[in-house]
């Protein structure tokens, strides 16, 4: 049934080695006897290992006790967490350059085309050029600007896909308008009114040109605004971790002068769990940061989990009298924290320094 449901391409199965226990081999041998055929049917292939191989390449030595086991395999289910996350920022921020390259894109080919419009429209007052020929540029022109809108579309579904989409302001009517400038300028054309067809060539160069401007400015305002808001978030994170640096910094010196019998484990243990709380949320503040912002780097991720590792493995000390070792984690976790402030502040400079570059493009505009 598990063969059926999921897509196995191996199997791992322990190598067969009976000591002392001989009356499960009957019942475990056709267990596996099932399980080879079953998988031989399907084509799937068969891994053997002892428990000893399985042992050292999870902890790295063949006679890890089940503790120590469930701490390695706890740290590849953690790294493997981590890679997820990682993998889903990346592919969040690729979205939005994605977004925002095609929105170059569309607002490059709209300002092309205006400027093309506008030099045939200057050729169409010239009558030594043939009106044909202008005419036949003009169609031309028209096609583009038809390609350029459904360019448009394809922009605005790929926006409508970010989790906090750009706002974009209607231009609906700009487009219409353009349209029909385009129309009109091919009707003139071919009633040799030449006059006229250049007057609607450049309308719609204008309405076009006006079309960019406001997909530039929508698009700069809303990432000025985002970047003013994250950057506030991060602040406030940062705050939440120099609380939480005390706060551990307090329980590695109470840990550091108290005994395992001593009845303030208990109290040592309730504010290690706090600690451990309030950087679980700084840690999914920073996990929903790092899906918009490309300054929260990957290796941010990485820090986290060092600090929750040494956090748990300070509870799991405490809980076990090993006070000295409970500090070591406590020490470690310290430095942690110490080293994602720098991270952090390095990019709050970033965002900061993406503001002034959002502002020089509003100012433009």
């Amino acid at each position: 049934a598990l063969m059926k449901k999921y897509p196995i391409e191996a199997i791992g199965m322990e190598k067969l080695f009976f000591n002392t226990n001989q009356k499960t081999v009957i019942g475990v041998g056709q267990a596996r006897g099932v399980i080879v055929l079953t998988a031989a049917e399907r084509g799937i292939p068969i891994y053997e290992y002892t428990p000893l191989q399985v042992k050292r390449a999870i902890a790295g030595y063949g006679r890890a006790d089940k503790k120590q086991v469930q701490q390695e395999m706890k740290k590849l289910k953690s790294n493997s967490e981590d890679l997820n996350k990682i993998l889903d920022q990346k592919l969040q921020l690729y979205k939005q350059l994605e977004v925002e390259k095609k929105l170059n894109d569309v607002v490059k080919q709209f300002r092309n085309l205006a400027s093309d419009l506008q030099n045939n429209a200057s050729k169409t007052e010239n009558k030594n050029y043939s009106t044909d020929k202008l005419e036949q540029n003009l169609q031309q022109l028209q096609n583009q600007y038809n390609n350029i809108q459904q360019e448009l579309k394809e922009l605005k579904s790929l926006n409508n896909q970010l989790e906090d989409p750009t706002q974009f302001k209607s231009t609906e009517q700009l487009q219409n308008d353009a349209k029909q400038q385009l129309q009109d300028g091919i009707h003139n054309m071919q009633k040799n009114n030449r006059t006229k067809s250049s007057q609607n060539q450049n309308k719609a160069a204008e309405d076009i040109e006006k079309i960019a401007n406001q997909l530039e400015q929508d698009f700069n305002e809303s990432e000025l605004e985002n970047v003013s808001e994250d950057i506030e978030t991060l602040r406030q994170i940062l705050d939440n971790l120099l609380k939480s640096s005390f706060d551990q910094e307090d329980v590695l010196t109470n840990t550091s002068k108290t005994k395992a019998s001593s009845s303030n484990v208990s109290s040592i243990l309730s504010k290690q769990h706090s600690v451990k709380n309030n950087m679980k949320m700084i840690e999914d503040s920073l996990n929903a940061l790092a899906r918009r912002q490309i300054s929260v780097k990957p290796f941010i991720q990485t820090e986290l989990s060092k600090i929750n590792e040494y956090i748990e493995s300070s509870q799991s000390n405490l809980q076990d009298g090993l006070m000295s070792n409970a500090a070591k984690s406590e020490q470690f976790s310290l430095t942690s924290m110490n080293n994602l402030a720098l991270m952090l502040k390095e990019s709050l400079k970033e965002m900061q320094q993406k503001k002034s570059e959002c502002n020089s493009k509003c100012k433009k505009q």
